[in-house]
């Protein structure tokens, strides 16, 4: 499950009283737009110490009724994450899972608390694609030699068409992979795919995907700003 790539936290959290003594958290909360009652996904995900993910990245939800002063409440995930299995020598920038469909993986999903699961597909704007930013100050990470592997969380679902994964190094490299449907990953699952090699085309001189976007959100607001940019490619 999510224990080996989602780093485990056990928050205290405030709440004012509830007349009937039932709560309902989502987690973390500033991923969550009670006005729009939907959980927000960025499309730029961020490696934290020893392969876990951050939080944004793997939203929960949870209720839980009590009579007294504190309460323990379980969390379940709402999304589940592919684990990226990499050999290569590179020193990798990004990691880039889209679904090959073209149905939503990261913006602003509405949320079904009787579900409970997040819509995919409901709210137009969304992106297809997600990225793991692995570039830290410049330097990359460097795939061990046995392999290293990489995480990136998407949405819980059936992604029929498969998936596509596109990965950049610092060298302005790339290298993309199809990866047939179907492809379903379980909220708070974990979907491992077949070992990748990066090795990128010798006739390949120079790549910008722009993989490593950027991006900013309102989060109060709910209101995004996307910056984009074409795709350069340079082959012989």
């Amino acid at each position: 499950g999510l224990g080996d790539v989602y780093k485990r936290q056990v928050p205290v959290v405030g709440a004012d009283v509830s007349a009937d003594g039932l709560y309902t958290v989502h987690f973390p909360a500033d991923a969550y737009s009670r006005a729009k009652r939907a959980f927000v996904l960025p499309p730029a995900q961020f490696p934290v110490s020893g392969g876990s993910l951050q939080a944004a990245a793997c939203p929960m939800y949870g209720t839980v009724r009590t009579t007294g002063d504190a309460a323990d409440v379980t969390l379940s995930p709402l999304c589940g994450v592919v684990r990226i299995p990499l050999a290569g020598d590179a020193h990798i920038a990004s990691v880039r899972v889209e679904d090959r469909s073209g149905g939503a993986v990261s913006g602003l999903f509405p949320f079904d608390p009787a579900t409970p699961e997040i819509v995919r597909n409901g709210n137009f704007g969304n992106l297809p694609w997600v990225v793991l930013d692995c570039a830290g100050t410049g330097g990359g990470v460097r795939p061990a030699a046995s392999g290293t592997e990489f995480c990136v969380a998407v949405p819980a679902g059936d992604y029929a068409s498969g998936l596509s994964v596109r990965v950049t190094d610092c060298a302005h490299r790339s290298a993309t992979w199809d990866i047939p449907g179907p492809c379903a990953v379980a909220a708070g699952g974990v979907k491992t795919l077949a070992p990748l090699n990066y090795a990128p085309g010798e006739d390949l001189l120079f790549a910008e995907h722009f993989d490593n976007c950027v991006w900013g959100c309102d989060y109060a607001a709910v209101s995004y700003t996307h910056l984009r940019a074409h795709e350069t490619v340079l082959d012989l």
